[in-house]
């Protein structure tokens, strides 16, 4: 396949998923049901580069609301109930939730995964997650040029030092290996420093401190695995890593 195709397929992938994204956010929010995206849409959001051919829409609702919101969804008919694909990764722990998939209005069916918000340890959804507005200009990660600003004013993502502390938990509580990998991509994404994390991860812990840490103090032996890059291996330039901390969620 051509670099072109490869980059349309990676186009029209996003779209779709910004859609369905967009939509189901609308609905709970019309329903009353506090949500927010995780998984590789939130990596992408915070500057690390997705494969989104590939990839489930992973959201988090509050946990009083866990059992309704797929019923919500469905309700619609713009989505329908399904099981996760067997290829998926973590796909014994998946089964354990509710998965939906758009009913043929996106440009391919697009799935989405509910789970509580107890999972990623994030508590009360609201008090947590800035909420954007479409008047506003946010400065928006290239990993995520095709979502317009109101796309992302309809989407709540979990601010980043939360976002990490979730993921670091699951590395300590489950030895999640794919929890540990999306912190190293968020270090390398956001090019976070040792002072970033004094402000932010202080006081929950020296096996948490360490974890980060130590992905922090490696990230430039990781620069030299993406050509064109300086600063990290996801960041290209010192004026690149100013503007990263513009995006909302940063702090």
């Amino acid at each position: 396949m051509s670099p072109r195709n490869t980059f349309e397929l990676q186009r029209l992938a996003i779209m779709a998923k910004a859609a369905a994204a967009k939509a189901a956010a609308r609905i709970l929010h019309h329903n009353e049901v506090s949500m927010c995206v995780i998984g590789k849409l939130a990596l992408a959001y915070y500057n690390v580069p997705v494969q989104f051919n590939f990839c489930d829409i992973e959201i988090c609702v509050a946990q009083q609301s866990f059992y309704a919101a797929s019923s919500i969804l469905c309700s619609t008919g713009l989505f329908e109930p399904c099981q996760p694909h067997p290829e998926s990764g973590n796909y014994l722990e998946r089964m354990l939730y509710p998965h939906v998939k758009t009913t043929q209005w996106t440009h391919t069916p697009q799935v989405i995964v509910i789970l509580p918000s107890t999972v990623m340890t994030l508590g009360g959804i609201d008090e947590l997650i800035p909420l954007m507005s479409g008047s506003i200009r946010h400065c928006i990660s290239e990993c995520i040029y095709d979502f317009c600003n109101g796309d992302i004013a309809d989407l709540r993502f979990p601010r980043l030092p939360l976002l990490i502390r979730g993921l670091a938990n699951k590395v300590i509580t489950e030895a999640d290996t794919d929890a540990m990998a999306s912190i190293t991509q968020l270090v390398d994404g956001m090019n976070l420093d040792e002072e970033w994390l004094m402000r932010n991860i202080s006081g929950l812990g020296p096996a948490v401190e360490s974890l980060i840490l130590n992905e922090i103090r490696s990230k430039e032996l990781r620069v030299g695995l993406t050509p064109g890059k300086k600063i990290t291996r996801f960041v290209r330039d010192s004026e690149c890593a100013v503007w990263l901390k513009r995006i909302a969620g940063y702090e």
